[in-house]
């Protein structure tokens, strides 16, 4: 993708959905269509890529691929990892050291530390209860429509338990499990027993604060969320195949729209947000006045078909269409000041023109 330039996103059938996917399908089919096939626009929080590399680690000594005394050794491969990718990632780069640019980050290498020696120690106290640990089983839908990798699968005398691993943030505010991530277990329920033929007994979630908890389900219940699931992509795809436009796939609300890394491009969610709090905080208009300072960053004046709005503190070096004589820009994931319609730029802040 050219620096800057939205690219022609193209309308495709969805060939496969993993469970972990299946909320965001539902709140926009346009988001899950995209990001099937095409780089993301904005960026991906650097929380979200450390979570990568601590789910790696979880990965491999779950596989029994690494002992806790190469943990140090381990860590710096996959942060190396990561960090030449996003150095790559012009919408990223600035977030290169991951461990200066998410906050807590040795917090967090510290708990995955934990987390990787306790499930080291489950699987030995597992073999010695002639128990088996399969780490990281793909599962897989008749048709190929769902696919997934289940983390790990544990099984002694009790049954069979799926577990799933979360990095981030998985609990609601009213102190349960997100749907999403109950709906994702459920499918691997699902997909488990008819791929395997037996039904688990347990679908738990373990985050880094190493509790484990039971998601509650029926056979039933998880087989009625993998149909759902199948249902919603043979619906997306029989309106692609009829030759459907973006806007007959979107769904913009505040809640689809704010982690979506392709609404710069959406049509449709330029029509219906707002200038309010609830809807991410992305400007798109006509710069009518700019002004370098003194500190060598840029002010600009944007007037789109609202108001008039402000931006401070934008860095010609990140975007570089500022020494450009451009008509439109997009400005994404500003930061809001307490003036109305005054912005700043933050280290997520992406332009387009």
């Amino acid at each position: 993708m050219m620096r800057h330039i939205i690219p022609q996103l193209p309308i495709m059938p969805l060939q496969r959905v993993s469970p972990s996917r299946f909320t965001a399908m539902k709140l926009c089919s346009l988001q899950e269509v995209w990001a099937s096939k095409c780089d993301p626009l904005l960026p991906i929080f650097p929380e979200a890529r450390l979570g990568s590399v601590i789910h790696k680690m979880l990965e491999l000594s779950a596989k029994g691929l690494m002992d806790i005394e190469q943990f140090d050794d381990h860590w710096m491969v996959q942060i190396e990892k990561v960090e030449m990718k996003i150095a790559q990632i012009w919408q990223e780069e600035q977030f290169v050291p991951l461990s200066t640019s998410v906050k807590n980050y040795y917090v967090k290498r510290a708990l995955c530390y934990k987390v990787a020696n306790n499930i080291l120690r489950k699987m030995l106290y597992s073999r010695q209860r002639s128990g088996r640990v399969n780490p990281e089983l793909r599962v897989n839908s008749p048709d190929g429509y769902i696919t997934g990798i289940i983390d790990l699968i544990r099984k002694d005398n009790d049954g069979v338990q799926i577990v799933d691993y979360k990095t981030g943030l998985y609990m609601s505010t009213d102190r349960t499990v997100k749907q999403e991530y109950q709906d994702q277990l459920k499918m691997y329920a699902a997909l488990y027993f008819t791929q395997c033929g037996i039904w688990a007994n347990r679908l738990t979630i373990i985050g880094l604060n190493q509790v484990e908890l039971d998601i509650p389900f029926t056979p039933s219940e998880c087989i009625d969320v993998l149909n759902s699931a199948k249902q919603l992509i043979d619906s997306i795809n029989a309106k692609i195949h009829a030759g459907c436009t973006q806007e007959s796939l979107a769904n913009p609300t505040p809640e689809s729209c704010k982690h979506c890394c392709f609404r710069p491009a959406c049509a449709l969610y330029w029509l219906y947000r707002d200038n309010t709090m609830i809807w991410p905080t992305d400007i798109r208009g006509k710069i009518i006045h700019q002004q370098l300072l003194g500190n060598g960053l840029a002010k600009v004046i944007v007037q789109d078909r609202l108001s008039e709005m402000s931006v401070r503190r934008l860095s010609p070096a990140r975007h570089t269409f500022l020494n450009e004589d451009i008509n439109q820009v997009i400005l994404c994931n500003l930061k809001r000041e307490k003036s109305l319609n005054s912005f700043v730029e933050s280290q997520f802040t992406t332009g387009f023109i």
